[in-house]
């Protein structure tokens, strides 16, 4: 019982350490909001390619 209650509990731990989100807002040099922008997410690693996403028309951007 205490191994799987163990288990559980790392199981458990990796699914919430794993539901991180990036999210902020992309403006230029004048302060206004960069629609539409593609967002990416790379590996530190290689650079390669994680996720994406594309900034709303006020700028805002989320990455799940």
């Amino acid at each position: 019982m205490r191994t799987l209650i163990l288990l559980l509990g790392l199981l458990l731990n990796s699914i919430i350490i794993d539901a991180q989100s990036v999210s902020g807002s992309l403006v230029d040099e004048k302060g206004n909001p960069v629609s539409f922008a593609n967002v990416v997410l790379l590996s530190s690693k290689d650079s390669s390619f994680v996720q994406g996403t594309i900034s709303n028309e006020q700028g805002i951007f989320s990455i799940d």
